[in-house]
């Protein structure tokens, strides 16, 4: 049953074990450009931001980082080893290696390194947000802004400053809300 939910050989291999372990994991989503463009512009990135990205697919929210707001480094974490190569592959032929970078990492096991980031970009599960989200309170520094994708982190997020943006065809089959908060 559960393997219905994924096409393909590559995703039955990877993600049914990672479903089925229990590990913090969010279903591969192509985001528009358009809509990866109006989701960084709520963070209102600059020259001197650093994003991570968790669960970082093929790259594309951390190549838009660099490419479109110039910010100094953006780091995509992904689990999965093929959407980490393809993202690693882009990287390099964008030309952003310098400031860009890509690791195949469990996001609940970022270490300390996020202390840098200034922004962090997530799409999971909810429960896996209000996870995230806790972890972060704890590494990051005060001021960091963190941006969910489609699910509220559920039951703490009224303890940060937060707003809403419905971000219309985020996907190609509708709009989806964008949550930032201010840890």
């Amino acid at each position: 049953k559960l393997q219905a939910l994924f096409r393909g050989r590559h995703a039955r291999k990877t993600h049914v074990p990672l479903v089925k372990s229990g590990k913090i994991w969010g279903p591969p989503v192509w985001m528009k450009p358009q809509a990866i463009i109006d989701m960084l512009s709520l963070a209102k990135l600059g020259k001197d931001d650093v994003l991570y990205d968790l669960g970082s697919g093929h790259g594309n929210v951390i190549i838009a980082a660099v490419k479109r707001y110039g910010i100094k480094k953006a780091v995509g974490i992904e689990i999965d080893p093929l959407r980490n190569k393809t993202a690693f592959r882009r990287i390099h032929e964008e030309g952003l290696s310098s400031r860009c970078i890509c690791r195949e990492h469990d996001v609940m096991r970022v270490d300390s390194d996020i202390r840098e980031a200034t922004v962090v970009t997530c799409f999971m599960s909810p429960n896996a947000h209000k996870e995230i989200l806790l972890k972060l309170h704890s590494l990051c520094k005060k001021g960091t802004k963190v941006l969910f994708y489609v699910f509220k982190p559920g039951v703490l997020s009224h303890l940060f400053v937060s707003q809403k943006l419905t971000v219309a065809h985020m996907t190609p089959t509708g709009s989806s809300p964008i949550f930032l908060y201010i840890l």
